[in-house]
């Protein structure tokens, strides 16, 4: 089976359960399509490249 990585940004001002139920959408649409996730985690709060929706910062997670 191959392996892939989802990298996703969730707004700055998320608190820890957002990300949590992020994750858990996550995991169930891949579940739902035959997959399955072997790890997930928050990398940090970075500064993004350029603003998105009025923020310059935002949180990245890896699926």
């Amino acid at each position: 089976m191959n392996k892939y990585d989802l990298v996703s940004i969730v707004r700055p001002t998320a608190d820890e359960s957002i990300v949590d139920s992020i994750h858990k959408s996550i995991s169930e649409v891949i579940s739902n399509g035959g997959g399955n996730v072997s790890e997930q985690g928050v990398w940090q709060r970075r500064k993004l490249a350029y603003e998105i929706d009025t923020f310059k910062e935002g949180i990245y997670t890896i699926t």
